[in-house]
């Protein structure tokens, strides 16, 4: 125990047996200052009170900053120097003892004339989080990175503006350095007072959906509001307390209730919030869709060929938008093609490396399209018919016939459209997520020669690539009578994962291909396991059953060759060595087998909403230590040894302990929540709230031990609603809603 523990208890001891103290006697000693590179030094030191608890301590550095900070206290100099640093410790008896320290800088780091740092006043948001922004130019050269210490322990890398969220009020001295690409650097401070955290910021608020998306006909959805307090459970909330507001009123409605109405084409913003909660939740509007078609262009240069692109936009209700006088502009050439002005493009050379084919974008009145037209340019004609076969949320561009591959016929017999508007309904629900603004997403079969090495196997975006080598009849799309079925949903769930939150965490990591391919790949499994285990809820016939199994990449395969590679790799694991996709997504899997189809769910909720950052990082270690308090918060049990023992993970106990209460709170903030109410003598209705189109159990026991289905239940909306028969008699009867899938 630390002597400002010991402290605050002695002092909790006599309060209890007196009803009022004397003057404190303060102990205030310094230790020698440690210094480290670049100016920072540190500062440790005991402190006491007695009688009484020392509330805080206030550093003044000598340089014009002063901060709150608990031994060690730690600062940055921007200059070598002298300086006198002084701190006063202050009783809660209202006493207070100072002393000083003498520090001599001689290490601040080459502060180069030629870049110029300026910082602008801190602007403070609810519950601790800053935004500082600010000007960095280096010259000669250009700025490389922008290093932050935030005063409060942790660093990171931001340009500007730069946002942290504070763990408590207090005073801290926050430093940014400039690094330029000639190895100069600059540093520059700013003091922030935060004072923004109350009780309520420990609530978490969402609205359901995170996006709302108005298109094909749809011109209205209902939010719903969910308050939970930081041991999980739900906070009630009326909607006499919420409040709606609509950015674009004249394109967006939203009524008291919630509901949200758009008819015509444009994007706003519902900003909702509850009487009593500092944070506010923005939820975006899509209203309508802009499309650049087509999604791929075939061109060639002997003999020359040109293409066409073209806008097409319609509003919510599913009208055409009339472009007649409206302002189209294409964007994307480069040496390989051109387009011009009126969407003509012009091949100008095959590409001679993979990167090297450009995307075409557009925008309608400096609204972007929600896709791309990628263009594919080839020396000779590849002969091919391109056909588009379109479904609810999934447009293939496919070449109906590549060599001995029927792949028009595949199309339509494999009901491949079908199968991927149901993987994109369980990746979106999985993830929370919406790609391309809620657009459609495209898939575009893209043909090429095998020199060069142009043509990709799987390539996310919208469109998702999915390439065929026409020369010597290589393909990632599918052969004769079969589709690559995973490989289409593992691209898929890169666009579903390309979101902030997950992002932030893998962009820490030496190995970050290990997670952002293993996810994806897990992802993609997991949306074929729900489509086999329910094949008529998604209309899927058997033919297209039989055809997932057996093939590369698809579940089954997976969990052969995967789960033999990490039954290897745990004879002798070595993390640092030998980890890679293929281990995580079996580790992933293995998980979802041993602990239900809901794992993977409350997992992704960790990382939910998906533009939310969320986590502080120090190093690697504790990334990888965040992954696994993740997957323990999912699995409900602590999963530190299996992790550390058998998969080799380094964990960090003591930011497991800290970070757990959080991830926690995290996984469980999507499931499902109960109310019931009376419905005539010998019925009620219960009422959960839920995720649209998950399926859950009912079920009941009268002595929660034996647990019997009572009815199984997939919503169309957040809410799950249910018409149960009272218990008969006397006894009482339990009742509880899981997801199942």
């Amino acid at each position: 125990m630390n002597a400002r523990s010991l402290a605050c208890l002695v002092a909790g001891l006599v309060a209890a047996s007196f009803t009022s103290r004397g003057r404190a006697s303060i102990v205030l000693d310094l230790a020698v200052p440690e210094y480290e590179a670049c100016g920072q030094v540190s500062i440790n030191g005991y402190v006491a009170a007695s009688p009484g608890a020392i509330q805080r301590l206030v550093w003044v550095w000598g340089d014009g900053m002063t901060n709150e900070s608990w031994f060690p206290a730690t600062h940055t100099f921007p200059t070598n120097g002298d300086y006198t640093v002084q701190v006063t410790a202050f009783a809660d008896t209202g006493e207070s003892k100072t002393a000083t320290r003498s520090v001599v800088i001689t290490s601040v780091c080459n502060q180069s004339t030629n870049i110029v740092l300026n910082l602008a006043a801190p602007e403070y948001e609810a519950c601790g989080q800053v935004s500082i922004n600010g000007y960095v130019k280096a010259s000669p050269g250009d700025v490389q990175r922008l290093v932050w210490a935030w005063g409060d322990g942790t660093t990171n890398e931001s340009w500007f503006p730069a946002k942290h969220v504070y763990p408590s009020n207090g005073v801290f001295a926050v430093t940014v350095t400039a690094h330029s690409d000639l190895g100069e650097t600059r540093t520059a401070t700013q003091q922030v007072s935060v004072a923004t955290i109350t009780l309520s910021c420990d609530n978490t608020l969402r609205v359901y959906p995170p996006r709302v998306v108005l298109k094909d006909g749809k011109t209205n959805e209902t939010l719903r509001v969910d308050l939970r307090g930081k041991n999980g459970l739900p906070i009630p909330v009326t909607l006499a307390q919420t409040t709606f507001v609509s950015s674009r009123p004249n394109l967006v409605q939203v009524d008291a209730q919630g509901r949200v109405t758009g008819k015509g084409l444009g994007e706003a913003q519902i900003e909702v919030r509850v009487q009593g909660q500092p944070r506010t939740v923005i939820v975006p509007v899509s209203v309508g869709e802009i499309l650049l078609e087509p999604t791929i262009l075939l061109l060639n240069t002997n003999p020359p060929s040109t293409g066409q692109v073209f806008l097409r936009a319609f509003n919510a209700d599913g009208s055409a938008v009339n472009l007649s006088g409206r302002q189209v502009q294409f964007s994307g050439g480069n040496a390989v093609a051109s387009v011009n002005a009126q969407g003509v493009v012009t091949p100008l050379r095959p590409p001679a490396q993979f990167w090297d084919s450009p995307y075409l974008n557009a925008t309608l009145d400096g609204m972007p399209a929600r896709n791309a037209c990628f263009v594919r340019v080839t020396a000779t004609n590849l002969n091919l018919t391109m056909q588009d076969y379109a479904g609810e949320n999934v447009t293939f561009r496919v070449a109906t016939q590549v060599g001995p591959y029927p792949f028009g016929a595949l199309m339509n017999d494999l009901q491949v459209v079908k199968v991927f508007d149901a993987v994109c309904r369980l990746q979106q629900r999985l993830c929370g997520a919406t790609p391309n603004q809620g657009g459609r997403q495209f898939f575009a079969l893209d043909p090429g020669m095998d020199a060069g090495g142009t043509v990709p196997c799987g390539l996310s975006g919208n469109p998702v690539r999915l390439g065929v080598v026409v020369d010597n009849l290589g393909s990632c799309f599918g052969g004769e009578d079969w589709l690559h079925w995973g490989v289409i949903g593992h691209e898929l769930a890169h666009d579903f994962l390309s979101h902030a939150s997950f992002a932030d965490f893998c962009a820490g990591l030496a190995n970050s291909g290990a997670y952002s391919e293993g996810l994806a790949t897990t992802l993609s499994a997991y949306s074929f396991d729900e489509i086999t285990a329910a094949p008529e809820r998604f209309g899927i016939a058997p033919a297209t059953l039989a055809n997932f199994h057996g093939i590369f990449l698809m579940p089954d395969s997976i969990r052969t060759g995967h789960y033999e590679a990490l039954t290897n790799y745990e004879a002798n694991p070595d993390y640092a060595g030998r980890f890679n996709a293929d281990l995580l997504d079996a580790i992933m899997l293995k998980l979802g087998d041993d602990y239900g189809p809901a794992f993977l769910f409350r997992f992704m909720s960790v990382f939910y909403p998906p533009d939310e950052l969320f986590m502080s990082y120090q190093d690697e270690t504790q990334r990888l230590t965040f992954w696994v308090a993740a997957c323990s918060a999912a699995a409900r049990t602590d999963l530190r040894a299996r992790f550390r023992d058998r998969w080799g993970f380094p964990v960090d106990d003591a930011y497991f302990e800290r970070i757990l209460p959080q991830v926690q709170q995290r996984a469980s903030q999507r499931d499902p929540v109960i109310t019931a109410s009376h419905v005539g003598s010998d019925a009620f209705h219960l009422c959960a709230h839920a995720v649209r189109d998950t399926t859950y159990l009912i079920q009941s026991s009268p002595d929660l031990s034996t647990w019997i289905t009572v009815q199984t239940n997939t919503p169309s909306s957040f809410t799950l609603e249910a018409d149960l028969p009272l218990p008969s008699g006397f006894g009482q009867q339990f009742y509880r809603v899981l997801q199942w899938r």
